[in-house]
């Protein structure tokens, strides 16, 4: 069975590295824990804030359902790199140009 859980982090009690992006999230950061299940084999991680709502993105949660996620294809709180064929977002989610 299957199955995922995120919760937010006030501050970490050590450093980790986000699954996202994979740069260092430093202890006493907040961030977002996830764990679950995926085909039969358990996983943890954390991801920075910004690099949790690029996830929750519709478009890259659409593509992640079609082609699937491998840790560190990111770039850190955004959704627009050229990896993901995403249109590209201002941090207060306006479009800055069109699709690519």
């Amino acid at each position: 069975m299957d199955f995922h859980h995120s919760r937010p982090i006030k501050k970490t009690r050590r450093e980790h590295r986000c699954t996202w992006c994979c740069e260092v999230i430093p202890a006493g950061s907040a961030a977002f824990a996830h764990f679950g299940v995926f085909d039969g084999d358990p996983y943890n991680g954390h991801t920075h804030g910004e690099c949790e709502a690029a996830m929750r993105h519709p478009a890259v949660q659409d593509w992640l359902a079609d082609e699937g996620y491998i840790p560190g294809d990111g770039v850190r709180g955004r959704v627009d790199d050229r990896r993901w064929k995403l249109p590209q977002f201002n941090p207060d989610g306006t479009r800055t140009e069109e699709p690519l």
